[in-house]
């Protein structure tokens, strides 16, 4: 099917005219609209939109919860100025179907700005502040493959009450699912946690800033995952890799300004999976090894189950004399 071109606009009396074309994007008027008051305005262009259509929205501020449920392009004029607001309450967007596209909004004031249970998205350029979570990609059904081979990328979110970014597979049953996502050059500022990945597999995280986050600036419980030239600056915790990780690479990344530069529990045998190379440490002594101290888990109870923890190091033993030039372009 050949992809349409959906442009919608507002007139001042209250007119919309709906423009549609094949394969060219159009100029967009000056206009901005503020307090439309339309609720389900946006969501009833994608009532109407096929499978690879693109949806194009006009400045102004969208006071919606949105659900997209077909593979759709959506657009905004401007990321500063088209603002889609959840009022306080609710998800502001959930993502069902697998290939969209959103990108050039302000998403802000919800529970979740991006929720997304889908496959081979793309999320970026947008603005994700004050939400209590920023973008989730989320898969929590035993009989669905979902949230894997997405891309997060060239966002700024800041200021969300949880997270984020976060990647969840709470199903449990082994199957590929929170899994094969990119996360990069994103900026992320002031929030609770910055990036938080639990129980998927082969993530990579690169060239994101992860700044100021009142806990960690990243936690991982995840398999055969990378971390990958990131900079980590003036978080509570600058990197948490949990017990259930395997395989882990943490590289090339800068760690700077943290109460803690890096934590970690392992399993006996996880401990020797995970890998520390040539990290900027600033405070790393400048000879030797860095020592990066954590803790082990022991079971030392089978029934009932009882595990304790004992003081573990493991060690970059190359650590990088110099800060990486690390700088995300939104």
């Amino acid at each position: 099917m050949s992809k349409k071109l959906v442009l919608y606009r507002f007139l001042v009396v209250g007119v919309i005219v709906l423009f549609i074309g094949v394969g060219v994007q159009p100029a967009f008027a000056d206009v901005s609209f503020k307090n439309i008051g339309s609720a389900g305005f946006i969501q009833s262009l994608i009532n109407n939109a096929s499978n690879g259509d693109t949806i194009y929205i006009p400045s102004g501020t969208y006071y919606e919860h949105i659900d997209i449920d077909k593979s759709i392009y959506l657009i905004g004029e401007d990321k500063y100025s088209t603002i889609i607001d959840g009022d306080g309450d609710g998800d502001i967007i959930q993502v069902f179907a697998d290939f969209v596209e959103i990108s050039n909004f302000t998403i802000q004031n919800g529970d979740c700005g991006i929720l997304s249970t889908a496959n081979f998205c793309k999320y970026f350029k947008n603005r994700v502040i004050y939400n209590y979570e920023g973008i989730q990609l989320y898969n929590s059904n035993v009989y669905e493959i979902g949230a894997n081979n997405n891309e997060v990328f060239s966002n700024y979110i800041v200021n969300n009450w949880n997270y984020g970014i976060g990647i969840f597979n709470f199903d449990w049953t082994g199957t590929r699912k929170g899994s094969d996502n990119l996360i990069y050059n994103n900026y992320l500022h002031d929030n609770r946690l910055g990036i938080d990945i639990e129980f998927g597999k082969n993530n990579i995280v690169e060239g994101n800033i992860i700044s100021d986050s009142t806990t960690n600036g990243m936690s991982i419980w995840a398999d055969n995952s990378e971390i990958i030239s990131n900079c980590f600056i003036n978080n509570k915790c600058g990197i948490r890799v949990g017990e259930d990780s395997h395989d882990v690479i943490v590289k090339c990344n800068n760690f700077i300004g943290n109460e803690k530069n890096a934590d970690f529990q392992s399993f006996f045998l996880g401990t020797f999976s995970k890998r520390w190379i040539r990290n900027y440490w600033d405070d790393w002594k400048g000879f030797g090894p860095k020592c990066i101290y954590g803790s082990l888990v022991i079971l030392v109870k089978i029934i009932p189950p009882e595990v304790k923890l004992f003081p573990w190091i493991e060690r970059d033993w190359f650590p990088k004399y110099k800060a990486y030039d690390i700088e995300v372009n939104l």
